[in-house]
């Protein structure tokens, strides 16, 4: 990732601020978030629950943007508990 070229992230972080949240409709089906703490904050949850109202929101300190490669069995462990409940 560190050799993508500058522009290549540009657009790819451009399209991801375009996204209309408040247009469509809410998400109905159960769904896990799972976020790295420097990754996101208190107003990124609460806005996320807005538009999804049955989310599993986790924040995990000590893991970066790909926690699951970093912490592989706790990411397992979550996902397979999540995937029971359904």
């Amino acid at each position: 990732m560190s050799a993508t070229p500058q522009h290549v992230m540009v657009s790819a972080m451009e399209g991801l601020g375009d996204w209309k949240y408040g247009e469509a409709d809410p998400i109905r089906v159960p769904v896990l978030a799972i976020f790295a703490k420097a990754n996101t904050t208190p107003e990124q949850e609460q806005f996320t629950r807005s538009f999804i109202p049955n989310l599993d929101y986790q924040v995990w300190d000590g893991v970066g943007h790909f926690l699951m490669m970093e912490q592989p069995e706790r990411f397992n462990r979550v996902l397979i508990e999540f995937l029971k409940k359904l």
